[in-house]
């Protein structure tokens, strides 16, 4: 009797340990993703993050590494392929951060024709290449103009070697190569340049004093909340600002408010 008890209980004992094998282990839970679709509107390379504007008008703002994986028209290539204009269809990890959606992790890029608005910022007849600050922020654009550009300025024909420092421009642009196809450019005739190196600041007053690079007298000018700022071609804020920094704005020149400030490391 005894061996018939101890023959069941080693029975069951085997049926369960086959049976805890067969059933597999719970599967931990996928990470959760999201996908955006859109265009790229602007990509700053500062801070590595990337907006992208969808169908309704909606921005979705991305971070993006090197981790990030892109594929233009289905090939794999570096990160630094992406550019604004581009057509993405991109999954990411969403974030908790309110201005960041989240990290991009996949991004599928497909190359067009688009327009942007913005103001140049420098442009080099020589290597025929125009760089626009745009009007959705990021990094500074630089596109390529070649014979072929249509370019107007106070809508007279023009060339590249007519358009100044703060013009306001309106491009036309094939994103897989960045050449423009057309550039529409308008002056603020109402504005002064101003160039010089940083003595004094008051962020409270959101005042900039310089001494202006051609010799004279400092120069103070104001800026408020529409004032534009670029940092070594990233958007920029005033806290920014050192003393030292060389600057360039575009200033009213009645009342001496700046609608445009770029400034950068003095060498």
């Amino acid at each position: 009797m005894f061996k018939k008890i101890a023959r069941f209980v080693l029975t069951l004992f085997v049926a369960f340990s086959l049976l805890a094998v067969a059933i597999p282990a719970q599967a931990a839970p996928l990470a959760v993703t999201r996908t955006a679709r859109g265009k790229i509107v602007s990509i700053n390379k500062r801070t590595h993050v990337l907006t992208i504007q969808n169908a309704i008008g909606k921005n979705v703002a991305l971070k993006y590494n090197a981790k990030t994986v892109v594929r233009i028209n289905g090939r794999r290539v570096a990160v630094s392929r992406m550019h604004v204009g581009d057509r993405v269809v991109m999954t990411y990890a969403p974030a908790t951060r309110a201005k960041i959606a989240g990290t991009a992790l996949d991004c599928d890029d497909t190359p067009g024709m688009f327009e942007l608005e913005g103001l140049v910022t420098a442009s080099d007849p020589a290597a025929g290449t125009i760089d626009i600050a745009t009007e959705h922020g990021g990094s500074t654009l630089q596109l390529k103009v070649d014979a072929a550009t249509v370019i107007t300025r106070e809508g007279v024909a023009a060339t590249l070697a007519d358009l100044q420092f703060g013009d306001k421009v309106e491009a036309r642009y094939a994103s897989a190569t960045m050449l423009a196809s057309s550039i529409k450019a308008e002056s603020d005739v109402e504005n002064d340049e101003f160039e010089g190196i940083i003595t004094a600041l008051d962020s409270a007053a959101g005042t900039i004093t310089f001494t202006p690079e051609d010799g004279g007298a400092d120069v103070t000018i104001t800026t408020d909340a529409a004032t534009f700022f670029m940092y070594d071609d990233s958007p920029g804020t005033f806290a920014d600002l050192q003393v030292g920094m060389k600057v360039e704005a575009k200033v009213d020149a009645a009342t001496l408010l700046a609608s445009y400030v770029e400034f950068e490391i003095e060498d």
